[in-house]
């Protein structure tokens, strides 16, 4: 109502560039799960970035990687660097490492994930495991990961647990304390 209405933004002093301002709308409404809605101010690159957004969203990381490539654009918020990242250490590939670290500045709780989810892709499984373990420790006092991911993330740990049962019981007791503010609470407990 409010686009066909010319009233989507508000008046400014000054100029806006709103086709960044939509991109920025749907790494926002992604990274809070919601499903990411076109704008028609973006230009190719940017509608195959939503198109990137989308699938990740939907728990298709190979193809929101292959999505994300075809832009040919590169990350422009955290909510970017978690696509591109989680994608490409599902796929083992090492790309993702510098992606990983410059999120570790900014979140070490998501990277501990993303580099467990690389390393068990390169056969390290202890190292895996470890980071995964430190991961779900840190959730106990962290409110802020993305919902999606954090779902992700726990479904990857019982994937871990399933391949290699001798690692069960440790990511079992890491996921068996409270989450901070009940993430996951319904899932943690099945």
């Amino acid at each position: 109502v409010a686009r066909a209405l010319g009233d989507e933004n508000p008046r400014l002093l000054g100029p806006v560039d709103w086709s960044v301002v939509g991109r920025l709308r749907i790494s926002a409404i992604n990274a809070h799960g919601g499903w990411p809605l076109l704008d028609a101010r973006l230009d190719d690159a940017q509608r195959r970035v939503a198109d990137a957004h989308a699938l990740y969203a939907r728990g298709s990381l190979a193809a929101a990687v292959s999505a994300w490539k075809a832009s040919g654009l590169a990350p422009r918020d955290l909510s970017d660097m978690i696509l591109l990242a989680e994608g490409l250490a599902n796929e083992g590939n090492p790309d993702a490492e510098p992606l990983i670290a410059e999120l570790a500045r900014v979140d070490a709780t998501e990277a501990e994930f993303l580099l467990a989810r690389l390393r068990w892709r390169e056969g390290k499984t202890e190292e895996a495991v470890e980071r995964l373990v430190r991961a779900f420790e840190s959730y106990r006092t962290n409110p802020w990961p993305p919902p999606a991911f954090a779902s992700r993330s726990l479904e990857f740990a019982v994937d871990v647990a399933q391949a290699r049962p001798e690692y069960a019981s440790r990511l079992f007791a890491a996921i068996e304390q409270e989450f901070a503010v009940a993430l996951l609470r319904e899932s943690r407990l099945r």
